[in-house]
């Protein structure tokens, strides 16, 4: 009986466990635009800023941003999965948007929103990171 009930915890807690699929990033944020709803860099919130800022994701890689006329920028999904990596790129040029420039760890992901952990560098906890932006669908 024991073993059962091991067997039935272990099962719950793999599923409970699942990893972020790159496919699933890909696959949903092209669906929509999404809004900034949150940014945390360096321990501050800085969404003040970018309120109104909203972001399209293209199949072909590219982000178009509304609030900033002729904004653009590149991003792509890493293949691991363990953790998932969002590579956001904006040009230095961009106004404001070059500071989500980075590599970032898809933290929490659903249809509707997106929690982003700035990957500062190889061996980092992004668990225990500051540094975060999530995004929710409009």
């Amino acid at each position: 009986m024991k073993n059962i009930l091991y067997l039935a915890l272990f099962i719950a807690f793999v599923a409970c466990s699942k990893q972020i699929s790159p496919k699933k990033v890909n696959k949903r944020l092209t669906e929509g635009s999404w809004a900034i709803t949150e940014f945390i860099d360096n321990d501050i919130s800085i969404l003040k800023k970018y309120q109104k800022v909203s972001l399209g994701f293209s199949n072909a890689g590219n982000i178009s941003v509304i609030s900033e006329s002729g904004a653009s920028g590149s991003w792509s999904v890493g293949n691991d999965k363990n953790p998932t990596i969002l590579y956001l790129n904006f040009p230095e040029e961009t106004d404001s948007l070059h500071v989500l420039t980075d590599d970032w760890v898809v933290y929490k992901f659903s249809k509707d929103f997106c929690v982003l952990k700035r990957n500062n560098k190889p061996g980092f906890n992004y668990e225990t990171s500051i540094d975060q932006l999530t995004l929710t669908k409009k």
